[in-house]
């Protein structure tokens, strides 16, 4: 059996994919790099579950904390950010 190689940011697109159709209460906040990071192929499966920020990592996190203080569904949002907030807020609770 033959084993397609595909790079990282693709099999974290099609990873997000598998667990939207796994759990329904998955969702993605984008800061305008859905390309970059292959999330954009969540947001073709689940548009109603996917939120663009823009360039605004800082309101992700903010959004992000507001799905989790909303509701009881997340345990810790993960971000998948470039730059310093994704440094600082890796393995942390919001």
């Amino acid at each position: 059996m033959a084993t397609e190689i595909i790079d990282v940011a693709k099999a974290y697109g099609l990873a997000l994919i598998e667990l939207g159709k796994k759990n329904s209460l998955v969702v993605t906040v984008e800061t305008d790099l859905a390309d970059s990071c292959m999330s954009d192929l969540f947001r073709v499966q689940f548009p109603e579950r996917s939120v663009e920020v823009g360039l605004a990592e800082a309101t992700a996190v903010e959004v992000g904390a507001g799905y989790h203080t909303g509701s009881t569904f997340l345990e810790r949002p993960d971000l998948n950010l470039y730059g310093m907030q994704s440094t600082l807020c890796r393995g942390r609770r919001i």
